[in-house]
């Protein structure tokens, strides 16, 4: 694939003002570390866990309590007493009003406001190939924005989906800008180099290059309520292991944006088939999974997803591409451990392979090395967009109206499944080279497989299998599918923690005078147990049941946590493990 490199005719934009007042202030420390226990020690600490390399683990910790670390008998020295310092070049421009704000520029860093205006811009120049949403709203009630590229963007195709994220983190602005330059390349050349125009007709691709403005504005790593964003995901969200979590999985409106546009039953379902996380201060492609869990999973060890053969050949192939010098390749768990990050949420909620980008060992790096980060990483993310539709494809629909069906797709010796698309039914498995036999499920029809379906390599077109699924003759329902629970929204439900082995606590926003019931159904829908409600308070607008699992007579998987809230039915997936 050809390099993508365009020059541009841009003026300059410019950050806004840091905002002030009383905060807390985090400092940056670098502490050695032997092992897991080191770590684990860390966070309940209070530490953040950034990065580990070289036997050091660096981390944020409010400078109030650094003195804990010490008292512990760690060895550390502080990096940055103030970790706004990171960036601390960081500069208010008196020329500002003067700019045209609507040329796009690299020169300097996007603030929320002139991202506004390059997005504006984008959305205005190509306006057939792109919209400009607004997907949720920050802490400090700042707009955080989603473009997405696609040739009908009006009308919900066939075609893989593909997301990429900035700045989950306030103080890696760098991450801001390598998705938009990706964005603005991909859009400037579409109509005068064939694959940059067959990547805009045949995805639809959504970038988010800012989740988090207030952490942007603040120049902090958390947003205003001080939460890590990328410890706040549902999956795996770990309290007990990370200290700035979040109250709850999704408890903070920056990442409820991203699950705006990534789950069903939100403004904006979308099945994504990959994914780019994009962070710094490292130089390194991170793959799923990121959580421990040991005894099997411990700290430090490999920790492969279902998915690992084709996971990996994806990462070791954009690790080839890449032109960062010294850029490497890791899977999380084996780096360094966390719980409830964007990675694990996509694959092990929506079943999107997605991948944390580390693009720089400096956080933010000075602004005349910007665009040097842009084009080091421009043609990896082209190669993501290709990989999107390597593997099976096809559509679910009902053989007798043509419609399409709401369905599971798995395939045999992978045990992972994957959705297709809610409104047009399509699905994009994504898979290594060889044969497969691949089998659509969907709840009141009779399944359907295909055998021996083969697979090329990962620059060739997927192979099509369609499916036309029979109703089943009972009107029971069989089973409750995967995108029923994800598509039921009518109370916000939590589970942790999750695996469980022993209790499970569950958490359900809404009043307890409008709790029926409580049930664990297994894959099949057949009910495991019924929960005593009885026993479960409220506390504020939130209702809490505590759970003893130890006794349960059932094998190790995947279960259901099935709620009625006055005659509304919520469902929560679960892995119990003894």
């Amino acid at each position: 694939m050809r390099l993508f490199y365009v020059l541009l005719i841009v003026s300059l934009l410019i950050f806004g003002s840091l905002s002030s007042g009383d905060e807390i202030v985090f400092s940056v420390l670098n502490v050695k570390v032997n092992n897991a226990d080191d770590m684990s020690t860390l966070r309940h600490l209070g530490c953040d866990i950034d990065i580990v390399k070289d036997g050091w683990a660096r981390v944020y910790i409010a400078r109030d309590d650094i003195y804990k670390i010490g008292r512990t008998g760690f060895t550390y020295y502080v990096l940055y007493e103030d970790s706004r310092d990171i960036s601390n070049w960081v500069k208010v421009d008196p020329d500002h009003e003067k700019r045209d704000p609507y040329n796009l520029d690299f020169t300097s860093y996007h603030s929320p406001e002139s991202l506004y205006d390059a997005l504006v811009e984008l959305n205005t120049n190509y306006p057939d190939v792109t919209r400009l949403y607004q997907i949720g709203t920050s802490v400090e009630d700042r707009p955080i924005w989603a473009l997405k590229i696609t040739d009908n963007p009006d009308v919900e195709e066939d075609e893989p989906e593909i997301r990429f994220i900035g700045l989950h983190h306030g103080d890696e602005k760098i991450s801001v800008e390598v998705p938009l330059y990706f964005a603005s390349i991909l859009l400037d050349t579409y109509k005068h180099i064939s694959e940059t125009r067959e990547l805009v007709e045949e995805r639809e691709i959504w970038v988010v290059p800012m989740m988090n403005p207030d952490g942007w504005v603040r120049n902090t790593r958390y947003n205003a309520n001080y939460v890590d964003l990328n410890r706040n995901y549902s999956y795996m969200w770990n309290p007990d292991e990370e200290p700035h979590c979040g109250e709850y999985p999704f408890s903070e409106p920056e990442t409820c944006a991203i699950r705006n546009i990534s789950a069903n039953g939100y403004d904006y379902p979308n099945t994504f088939a990959l994914g780019i996380t994009c962070h710094s201060g490292a130089q390194c492609i991170n793959t799923p999974w990121n959580y421990a869990d040991p005894p099997e999973y411990p700290e430090y060890s490999y920790h492969p997803t279902p998915d690992d053969e084709v996971v990996m050949e994806i990462a070791n192939r954009f690790a080839e591409i890449n032109t960062t010098p010294g850029f490497w390749v890791t899977n999380g768990c084996e780096w360094y451990a966390t719980w409830g990050d964007c990675n694990d949420w996509s694959y092990g909620e929506r079943s999107c392979i997605d991948y944390t980008l580390e693009i720089s060992d400096v956080k933010t790096p000075p602004e005349n090395q910007i665009i040097t980060y842009c084009k080091y990483n421009l043609t990896s993310l082209f190669f993501i967009c290709i990989a999107s539709d390597c593997g099976i494809r096809g559509r679910v629909t009902d053989a007798d109206t043509g419609e399409p069906i709401p369905a599971n797709i798995e395939v045999a010796g992978i045990d992972w499944t994957w959705y297709n698309d809610p409104l047009y039914g399509d699905y994009h498995r994504i898979l290594s080279e060889g044969y497969y036999d691949i089998t659509a499920s969907a709840s009141g029809y009779i399944p359907q497989t295909v055998y021996d379906v083969y697979v090329d390599d990962l620059y060739a077109p997927a192979e099509r299998v369609d499916f036309q699924l029979e109703k089943s003759v009972s009107t029971t329902k069989a089973i409750i599918t995967s995108n029923e629970i994800e598509s039921s929204v009518e109370c916000s439900l939590q589970c942790y923690p999750n695996p469980t082995s022993g209790y499970l606590n569950i958490g359900i926003n809404g009043k307890l005078d409008n709790l029926k019931s409580i049930a664990i159904l297994d894959i099949s829908g057949r009910v495991v147990r019924s929960i005593d409600i009885s026993s479960g308070y409220a506390e504020g607008n939130k209702i809490l049941v505590g759970v003893d699992l130890s006794d349960l007579k059932i094998d190790d998987g995947v279960y259901i946590i099935c709620i009625d809230m006055n005659n509304k039915t919520s469902y929560k997936k679960i892995i119990y493990t003894r």
